[in-house]
This record gives structure tokens, sequence and C-alpha cells, in this order.
């Protein structure tokens, strides 16, 4: 539930502007969403200090279970004041870098699987076309691997195109300029916030063509047999600051798609079979619920 809150504190201060004006939360905190916000935030840094806590109980020195224990070995033992890991500080980043796996990670995943689904359920073609890739390069008696993937162009070129047509983060992370620059003749100072439309850049015509179209073969190479990577797929946007966890997430999505269409064929709920691909709108754009037919294969 604490995620589910969280995700709907962040959603919010999109939909209310705080997400552009930060100012509203001095002058409307409880209209902006701000003291929402800042309440789902600590309830989510109090559970995961419990779950810390919990692992501090039966965490053996040198002996990490997970990515929990391996903070706990350098919370123990970083002694330099200045670092990262030191004291009171060291355990709340400690914390936050967990939220941030969780929440950046995990809960948007599982939104992307959700679109995937969508899409497959309405573009048959295309799930045969995944379905005969999975079949041939991994078969039906043992699990995917990543070992798997670079036999794999189709699938490859489908999440790549599943990233673009979604847009999942529509605005990305917005940014602070630390200089004064002048860019296409703009002059844009020192301390602007500068939020990339990323939507905009998976949708313009002149790069894509049929932009509004899931069409996995736009990523793949003439006789299909590799994918092709784009300048203009930033869904993890693009320079120093891109998304630290891009190559975590497209491998468990990669893992995620070929073990769920490795053994299953998804169909649209035969009482609503019209596709619907409206979404909620904010900080992520989130595939409205539907029902969706899952046959074993």
């Amino acid at each position: 539930m604490h995620d589910f809150f969280m995700n709907s504190s962040m959603q919010n201060s999109v939909k209310s502007g705080l997400f552009f004006l930060s100012w509203l939360k001095t002058v409307a905190p409880e209209y902006s969403g701000y003291k929402y916000l800042v309440k789902t935030t600590d309830d989510m840094h109090d559970y995961v200090g419990k779950i810390f806590d919990k692992h501090r109980e039966t965490f053996t020195p040198g002996s990490p279970r997970d990515v929990i224990d391996c903070y706990l070995e350098q919370l123990n033992n970083t002694t330099d004041p200045k670092s990262t890991f030191f004291g009171a500080t060291g355990e709340k980043n400690s914390q936050s870098a967990i939220i941030e796996i969780f929440e950046a990670g995990m809960i948007t995943s599982s939104h992307t699987l959700n679109w995937l689904t969508l899409y497959l359920i309405h573009h048959q073609h295309v799930q045969a076309k995944l379905h005969e890739e999975i079949d041939r390069v991994v078969g039906k008696n043992r699990d995917p691997t990543l070992m798997d993937k670079p036999k794999m162009p189709y699938t490859e070129a489908v999440m790549q195109e599943l990233l673009r047509i979604t847009s999942l983060v529509p605005l990305g992370c917005s940014h602070e300029l630390l200089h004064d620059i002048e860019f296409h003749e703009y002059y844009l100072p020192k301390g602007l916030l500068l939020i990339p439309n990323i939507y905009h850049v998976h949708h313009d015509k002149k790069t894509w063509g049929d932009p509004e179209n899931f069409r996995p073969e736009r990523f793949l190479n003439e006789d299909e047999s590799r994918d092709i990577q784009s300048n203009a797929l930033v869904a993890f946007q693009a320079g120093k600051r891109q998304c630290l966890g891009e190559p975590l997430a497209k491998d468990v999505l990669f893992l995620y798609i070929t073990k769920i269409f490795q053994h299953l064929h998804a169909f649209p709920d035969p009482s609503n079979p019209e596709p619907n691909f409206d979404y909620d709108d904010g900080l992520l754009l989130i595939a409205k619920p539907c029902r969706v037919v899952m046959k074993s294969r």
C-alpha cells in the first residue's frame, strides 16, 4: 500500500502544478498536494527503516544476502565522516537508495508490462512473432537468461518500441542549469529549471514517420536479423545525467517479457474487445485498468 500512496502523491504533484512550480508548496501546501507528498515520503522512509531494522537482527558481517545487507556492511565499516555511508546521514542515504530502486525500478517496470500486454492483445501479429522468436531461441523446457538477449532482436525491438510509444515518464526528470548558456539563439540563465518533453521526441513525425503506430520493425534492420539503436529513443534521458538504472531496467524487462510470453498467449476480453489506450496522466502515463484473457501455450 505504501507504494500505491507514494505513486498517487507523485501523480498528483504533476496535475496540481507542484512538479513545475515548486513555490506552490509555500502558498498552497494542501491544495498543491505538497503535504500529501511529504507524508507519503515520510511513511515510505519509515517503512524501509523497519525493513533495515529487521535485516540487522539476522545480519551476518561478510555474508550479505541482498542489497540491504550490502548497505548494512558499508554502514558498519565506514569511519570517514565525509563518506555518504557515515552515521545517520549514511543511514538516510541508504534507505533513499532502496526507495529509488523500488519506486523508479519496480513500479515503472510493472506499468510498462501492463502497457505491453495491452498492445500485444490488440496486435496479435506482433505477439505471434514474439512467440516464434522465444520458441526458437529459448524453447519451453528452460528459463530465459540474459545470454539469450543478443540472439533475440525482435524481442529487443518490441521493448524499444514499447518504451517509445508509451513514453511512461513523459517529462523525464527536471534539471537545473549550472551556468548561463545560449541555445538556438535563446539565452538560458543559470538556475533555470529544464524539463525535457520526452513524449514529444518519441512522437515526432519528422523522426518516426508514423509514431502513432505500434511497429517494432522500425527498430530492426532490413532483414530483421539485428536490432537498431536510435538516438531519438530517450526513454531514460540522455547525456551525463541519464538514468543509471537503464541497463538493469532493460534486463529485467527482457526477462519478464520472455518468461511470461514463453508460456502465455494474451487475448482481449471477449466482452470488451475494443482497444482502449487511454491513460491516467501525471508523472507517469499509466494505462487504464482493463480485462485480459491469458491462455497457456
